[in-house]
């Protein structure tokens, strides 16, 4: 089971972005919506990563959905320590 959730800069910055999009486009009940359904696959993530598919053909990065224009791509770090 994996500890916690870190995102890397990029993707901080991109996480930044879409819910800056989201709230001037859809307004807060838009955004509430999406970061709902962050929280969940990230509570997903940290009780079992491996319920996302495998992708690239590395068994350390996985994929998942968030929204049909959105993806989080997952690397388990724990492999390289």
């Amino acid at each position: 089971m994996m500890q916690e959730v870190i995102l890397a800069a990029s993707a901080r910055r991109d996480f930044i972005s879409i819910t800056d999009y989201l709230f001037e486009e859809f307004g807060a009940v838009g955004l509430q919506r999406f970061l709902v359904r962050f929280e969940d696959i990230r509570k997903n993530l940290l009780d079992n990563p491996k319920m996302y598919r495998v992708a690239f053909k590395r068994q350390n990065i996985r994929k998942c959905v968030l929204t049909r224009q959105c993806v989080i791509i997952l690397q388990d770090a724990r492999r390289y320590c």
